[in-house]
């Protein structure tokens, strides 16, 4: 996001009851679809070094290599089950969360060919995957929504327009991937009114207490 939004994602997640909560946001973060930049194969890497062991992955990419999946479908569904693959292959119990993205030509507002092979690449590989994967439709969401964006429908226009989008990923996340309390719950102590005091006692049995 080229804006800094209030709330975050990760502050409206953390009110949700969600936590840890691990984000990475990067230019150049891909599904290792088109060249060089970051894979996101690096940052599960790190993750795991770190002991993280996620119970959702949430995955929302941009746009910039829909022009290549465009010219040829096929290797959208590769590069989904690419990084899908390389989630479950790290934690086998984890669920997948991937937003479909938007991209749209700036003066017809039709989509790209891009977007179209993409997203309908996400469906399939969620039929598939049944539970493991579930996808956001956020062209339907930001139809919806009354989000202002930028001609392209790419990045919402403002910061305050960041803010209603994170909301609606993260209710969307909460509804269909509920936070789970793993853990026995304690009831915290009340507080006393003063520091706790050691009274020595005699036991009335015993004799007299030693002295020093």
């Amino acid at each position: 996001s080229p804006f800094i939004s209030s709330p975050s994602l990760v502050d409206l997640l953390t009110r949700q009851g969600w936590g840890p909560v691990r984000m990475t946001a990067a230019v150049g973060l891909q599904t290792e679809l088109n060249g060089p930049g970051r894979a996101p194969s690096d940052v599960l890497d790190q993750w795991t070094r770190e002991g993280v062991r996620p119970g959702v992955v949430a995955i929302n990419l941009g746009v910039g290599y829909l022009d290549q999946c465009g010219s040829d479908p096929a290797r959208c569904a590769s590069a989904i089950s690419s990084l899908v693959g390389a989630v479950h292959r790290r934690w086998p119990d984890a669920k997948v969360w991937w937003a479909k993205v938007v991209h749209t030509d700036f003066w017809t507002s039709a989509p790209s060919a891009g977007m179209v092979n993409w997203n309908r690449a996400l469906d399939d590989a969620a039929s598939r995957l049944g539970g493991r994967l579930v996808v956001w439709d956020w062209p339907a969401a930001l139809a919806a929504s009354g989000i202002v964006t930028d001609l392209g429908n790419v990045h919402p226009a403002s910061p305050t327009e960041y803010a209603k989008r994170s909301a609606l990923l993260a209710a969307h996340l909460s509804t269909y991937m509920p936070a789970r309390y793993v853990g026995p719950r304690v009831t915290v102590p009340a507080a006393r009114p003063r520091a706790l005091e050691y009274v020595p006692q005699r036991d009335a049995n015993a004799g007299a207490l030693p002295t020093a």
